[in-house]
């Protein structure tokens, strides 16, 4: 186990991530395509944190390739839709910047999404202070 920040990471999690993102480089295109589809349209019960955590995971590993495909998969499954989840949302910001060749069309909808979050917290604010 070793320190960052203030957060223990144990070396077994730090050295699989790491082998994950080898074997993603490996993969044919067709099948990362496959496999970026099923793991980024997977949806989680909301008390499922295993589940959670596998999204999460892979949210990382696949934004941070920024291939085409999974730029439009996470537009489509994280950003575009009726209640996005916050969580998921600041993931996706924090990965933006470090793109390589990021879409004007993720950058539209991930700004679309998070001022749609701001709004939604500035209403909830509203309600709570006009009790």
């Amino acid at each position: 186990m070793f320190i960052i920040g203030n957060v223990s990471v144990h070396r077994n999690r730090s050295d699989c991530y790491a082998n994950l993102v080898q074997t993603l480089n490996r993969l044919h295109k067709d099948d990362y395509d496959e496999l970026a589809t099923k793991e980024l349209s997977r949806k989680c019960d909301h008390n499922d944190t295993n589940c959670s955590s596998r999204v999460n995971v892979f949210l990382d590993l696949f934004l941070r390739g920024g291939r085409n495909v999974t730029q439009q998969l996470i537009i489509k499954h994280f950003l575009k839709i009726e209640n996005p989840n916050e969580n998921d949302t600041e993931r996706i910001f924090f990965h933006i910047p470090r793109l390589r060749n990021p879409s004007l069309v993720i950058i539209f909808n991930a700004t679309q999404c998070k001022v749609y979050m701001l709004m939604l917290s500035y209403r909830m604010l509203e309600r709570y202070m006009d009790r």
